[in-house]
């Protein structure tokens, strides 16, 4: 996947990416022919930045499970345990880690709701890819920390549709998200508010995140 920037509902896309940065690029190879992942790193070892790339992945087999950063169990925990039928992995960054992958424009972004990126929070859930599933879908919640939900809604959606994104609003698994897809993508997001927080999920269709949303709060 590639990484995108990201001050808007964009945001996700960014999110997904640094997921996929870390199951990918965040350990050293293992020790056999295959270009997968191997060990998971030191614990002392830094986050990956959401913004770094997404190595490309070849192996014949299911993948190993990797020790992925996680800084906020509480929001990990509102996301889903099972997506496309095969159990999640899940990560979060916030504070500090996250700021160090924020770009100029994103930061403009959250200075409009009078915040800046060590105020944001954001967890990711996706299909385990040990179990060698081909489901790309993933759900997360991005948080601004005490932003003003209106003005956090107002702000998200008019930068969307400004960076060119097209939204329509529609319920989807019982849900009234806005979804859309951001040219080059390949997936569609399905986003919607609550509280300080914005909620999403990335699928390739309605009927792939109507079964995420369902389970989302």
């Amino acid at each position: 996947m590639k990484t995108r920037r990201a001050p808007q509902l964009g945001v996700v896309c960014l999110v997904l990416a640094g997921a996929l940065a870390a199951c990918s690029g965040s350990s050293s190879p293992a020790p056999s022919s295959a270009t997968g992942p191997g060990a998971s790193p030191p614990s002392s070892a830094p986050p990956p930045s959401p913004t770094e790339p997404t190595p490309r992945v070849a192996t014949s087999g299911a993948l190993p499970s990797i020790q992925l950063p996680s800084e906020d169990k509480e929001l990990e925990a509102i996301l889903p345990d099972e997506i496309c039928g095969v159990a999640t992995q899940k990560l979060s960054l916030s504070g500090a880690s996250f700021a160090a992958s924020a770009d100029e424009e994103f930061k403009a972004t959250l200075a409009q709701l009078g915040k800046s990126p060590s105020d944001v929070v954001f967890a990711l859930a996706f299909p385990n890819p040990a179990t060698g599933t081909t489901c790309s879908a993933a759900a997360g919640i991005f948080r601004v920390k005490g932003a003003d939900p209106d003005r956090l809604k107002t702000v998200f959606l008019d930068a969307s549709r400004a960076d060119g994104t097209v939204l329509e609003e529609r319920s989807v698994g019982g849900k009234d998200v806005f979804a859309g897809t951001s040219t080059g993508d390949e997936q569609m997001t399905f986003a919607y508010f609550s509280g300080d927080a914005v909620l999403f999920v990335t699928a390739k269709d309605d009927a792939t995140a109507a079964g995420i949303l369902e389970a989302m709060p």
